[in-house]
């Protein structure tokens, strides 16, 4: 049963009690009067008290998925611009192996050209390795938050899912200790709701 479910029953309950205690108010004699206006008020409270605690909890979970959703908004973000840096070394990985493959062909040409070319090489060799080392890196962050979109999505949905709980369940503790007359009714929904 879902929050909603809940609330209808609860409302239902209400107009019921209230209904039914305006009948006794207007057919029955002083006793049964009396009962009918505590039915009435009580009915009448109900209403107001469950409007007032699902409006509360409606706002805080519309606010809680409005926050979640930014931050799935902003790691989507951060992931394609990790990705446009991959993208980015990866052309520089495959420029800087072309002209290592140039420099290389010089070199079988002629020894001259081996000897001043040895000092490109090895720079070049370096940003490779840098590079290489980089895309490593990028790699590893990606993993990373690629496992926060999994898993912590995951974990915010049940947390979310987990306080909804916990405040429905307050809501009908404070029923049942506030209308012991409906205890059962109010401990069978508590009942559903585990």
């Amino acid at each position: 049963m879902n929050f909603q479910d809940l609330r209808n029953v609860f409302f239902i309950g209400s107009i019921g009690l209230t209904l039914a205690s305006t009948v006794g108010v207007v057919i029955g004699k002083d006793i049964v009067r009396n009962v009918g206006f505590a039915g009435i008020g009580a009915g009448l409270s109900t209403l107001v008290t469950l409007e007032v605690l699902s409006g509360s909890l409606s706002k805080q979970s519309k606010e809680l998925n409005d926050k979640n959703s930014e931050e799935l908004k902003a790691k989507g973000k951060q992931i394609n611009e990790l990705k446009q840096s991959i993208q980015s070394l990866e052309s520089k990985i495959a420029t800087t192996k072309k002209e290592l493959e140039d420099s290389q062909t010089g070199l079988n040409q002629a020894l001259i050209a081996f000897k001043s070319s040895e000092s490109a090489l090895k720079t070049k060799q370096q940003e490779l390795q840098e590079s290489q080392y980089q895309i490593h890196k990028l790699k590893n962050d990606i993993a990373n938050i690629g496992n926060f979109n999994a898993s912590e999505s995951h974990r915010i949905v049940r947390d979310t899912y987990n306080r909804q709980v916990k405040k429905v369940e307050c809501l009908l503790n404070a029923l049942i200790r506030n209308y012991p007359d409906y205890r059962e009714e109010l401990e069978s929904i508590l009942n559903e709701l585990e």
